[in-house]
């Protein structure tokens, strides 16, 4: 799309929607500032426009509602609905059901309400939508397809975790993940509900892990990416290096230079450039900040995420001794805040420089950020009070204590839990245990799913062994939560400390398989139980199989890949005298399929990896769809390279490994080539890469016959 400028130049300004999401980026190839600016305005116009695009038929829709025929409303709405994925708004999805579905014909009223319920997930409100899936589940029971079905109940786990039922929400979710015939998208999704509900963090990671895999087998990209960014998130304290890797393979993943993918790639360079940066490696840093801002750089609709990158990019140059680019980036972002008309950003800014200048805050302002009613300002706000260095504990808790009172004289709760959270906090800090479990436990009273209160109050319980109130508040989240796997374990170590060993082996029991120290819990219980009171718990159950993650996955093609090239790699060679040189045995590809089945069997255990599908061969390949344990589907495709099969056709393997995914119905793959090439061998290959959703990992294994030593 095109802006006149004058007689010989034209502005052109390109913009891209994601309609999950509703936003737009663009971009303006203008040279000049002028230029520019104009580019922003027609973007913004462009923006606008689209947003209000239904706003002409919803008129026309209200008018026919409000002369009581519900039959027309349902017709202009049938003409136009296409129009509402531009439009993520709860405005229109309230006009939308003033309609008197029972004016409505049986297949137009299944079809109106099917459509409410997916209206209603997309702007984000979700809890309006459970007596319309209510309705259509007691109407049309045994008509719907089994996929809609699925994506019902998915939406009513959705409503019960939103409404804090969670034991419902697990139940729910759980009922789809076992499903016959499941869908991986929507079973993608239960595994992230599963991850939200959870309130300790190898839990979450568990199932966002899951998530993450289910995501990438049905072509989810972006599903997978914000999985994996949780977990990175999770692991950063403790696992700094695996957390980078995490978003090193979130950056691979992006191959496109679309303006989304764009600003996609670049908010990761800015997690990766601040985490690092948390973690003192300013210098490594800062290359993935500047990154980050050259990508954003000419975009449109991104303003404030450009801003983060360029303050980043400056504090991160200044601590490198870098003034001039420091400088340099400082003028930029004010340059760009100055662009920002939105007052979350204005309020959040100004606390910004508060805590740089080491301000205290007053009444004054605390009010203000109290009143803009933002959680996540707030908390900031009080953890950063309460934890500055030139304030006692009494002058701390003395102005959280303000904050409460205004808080309390709005008769406004919502935002008490962040009160009491970092009172909790400063008294933790302080070493005051009973003081701090009693706020973590009012924090709880107001906001009963804010898990930073619950991780940090078992943390302290632990390390300051109060194990009797550590077992009366885990059974209490336990029967908030329900048994997920790795709190049954916390809960079995409280129930250990406590020399209740009958009902803490029950728990071990019921806890993960891949918790560390679970199997020594459980010989340690075993030593006090007496053979009366091992028969009343019940026999030890047989461990369910662990999940095989694609990562892992990946991690034993590439163990496989070492074997064959260090142990037996000459297996796939003879001699030909005749000629003078090795050649590939017959029929290489296999004996590579019979020696890859066998490695991953005594690698994770027989019938952990089900060959569910005969294999498609051709001279130099051979594809296999394979079943892991936890239910995820891949395809393998081994591959000759070199010596007298083609090196272009390995090379370019991606575009058969994604026709036999079409075929096999998943979008996950792994393209193991075995490489005999002398030269450039193990190059040119993409570890990780998604082809139009397609993602496929590869692995090259050296199978030179002949290694030059020297």
């Amino acid at each position: 799309m095109g802006a006149i400028l004058d007689n010989k130049k034209t502005n052109t300004v390109s913009f891209e929607i994601d309609l999950k999401s509703s936003r737009v980026i663009g971009s303006s190839d203008g040279a000049s500032s002028m230029e520019q600016d104009i580019g922003r305005r027609v973007f913004e116009t462009i923006s606008n426009t689209l947003r209000g695009m239904s706003d002409d038929w919803l008129s026309l829709f209200d008018k026919e509602i409000a002369l009581g025929d519900h039959v027309n409303a349902f017709g202009v709405f049938n003409e136009n609905k296409g129009l509402l994925q531009f439009s993520k708004n709860r405005n229109a999805l309230e006009k939308l059901k003033a309609l008197d579905v029972s004016k409505l014909d049986r297949e137009g009223r299944k079809e109106y309400l099917t459509f409410l319920v997916a209206y209603s997930d997309y702007v984000g409100d979700v809890l309006n939508s459970q007596v319309y899936i209510e309705s259509l589940l007691k109407e049309y029971e045994g008509e719907l397809e089994p996929l809609l079905v699925q994506n019902f109940i998915l939406q009513q786990a959705n409503i019960a975790a939103i409404s804090g039922m969670r034991n419902k929400a697990s139940i729910l979710y759980k009922k789809i993940i076992d499903f016959p015939d499941p869908d991986s998208a929507t079973i993608a999704w239960a595994y992230q509900g599963m991850s939200t509900i959870a309130d300790n963090d190898a839990d979450i990671i568990s199932f966002a892990q899951k998530a993450a895999d289910k995501h990438l087998e049905c072509g989810a990209r972006d599903g997978a990416i914000r999985n994996f960014l949780t977990i990175s998130s999770l692991k950063s304290n403790d696992s700094p290096r695996e957390s980078i890797e995490l978003i090193d393979r979130c950056i691979d993943l992006y191959g496109s230079e679309q303006l989304m993918d764009r600003e996609l790639l670049a908010s990761l360079y800015f997690n990766k450039a601040q985490y690092l940066h948390r973690i003192n490696q300013a210098e490594d840093a800062f290359p993935f900040a500047e990154r980050a801002c050259d990508l954003r750089r000419g975009l449109l609709g991104n303003e404030i995420e450009f801003f983060a990158s360029l303050s980043l990019a400056d504090i991160l140059a200044t601590f490198n001794g870098e003034i001039d680019k420091a400088d340099a980036y400082k003028k930029e972002a004010e340059s760009v805040a100055a662009l920002i008309d939105d007052p979350e950003f204005v309020l959040r800014l100004r606390l910004g420089d508060k805590i740089l200048q080491r301000d205290v805050l007053d009444e004054v302002f605390l009010s203000e950020i109290i009143d803009f009613g933002d959680a996540g300002i707030l908390s900031a706000a009080l953890l950063y009070q309460s934890s500055a260095d030139n304030m006692s504990i009494e002058g701390a808790l003395e102005s959280l204590d303000k904050a409460r009172i205004l808080i309390e004289k709005q008769h406004d709760k919502r935002l008490l839990d962040s009160v009491y959270f970092a009172i909790a906090e400063k008294y933790r800090c302080e070493g005051m245990i009973s003081e701090a479990f009693a706020n973590y436990k009012k924090s709880l009273s107001c906001n009963q799913h804010l898990n930073a209160s619950v991780q940090n109050c078992v943390v302290m319980l632990f390390e300051s062994e109060r194990w009797l109130d550590a077992e009366e508040f885990i059974k209490a989240r336990i029967s908030l939560v329900g048994e997920l796997p790795n709190i049954c374990f916390v809960y079995g170590r409280a129930l250990y400390e406590n020399k209740k060993y009958d009902l803490a082996y029950k728990y071990f029991l019921k806890s993960s398989s891949d918790v560390v120290d679970r199997e020594f819990y459980i010989s340690e219980c075993l030593k006090y139980i007496s053979d009366q009171e091992l028969c009343a718990v019940g026999k030890r159950e047989v461990t369910a199989p662990l999940s095989i993650s694609a990562e892992e996955f990946y991690s034993a093609l590439k163990d496989f890949a070492f074997s064959v090239s260090s142990d037996s790699r000459m297996h796939f060679w003879y001699f030909d005298k005749a000629a003078d040189k090795y050649k590939w045995t017959k029929n290489p590809e296999e004996l590579s399929k019979q020696m890859l089945i066998t490695f991953l069997n005594g690698k994770f255990g027989k019938g952990m990896v089900e060959i569910v599908q005969e294999p498609r061969a051709g001279a130099g390949f051979i594809d296999i769809y394979v079943l892991l344990s936890g239910g995820l589907k891949v395809v393998i495709e081994l591959k000759m390279c070199g010596n007298g099969y083609s090196s272009t056709y390995a090379l370019s393997g991606e575009s058969q490994i994604i026709h036999y995914q079409i075929n096999k119905g998943t979008k996950l793959g792994y393209l193991v080539v075995l490489d005999s090439r002398s030269r450039d061998n193990g190059k040119h290959f993409k570890k990780l890469q998604t082809v139009d959703g397609h993602t496929i990992y590869t692995v090259a294994a050296d199978m030179r016959p002949l290694v030059d030593k020297g």
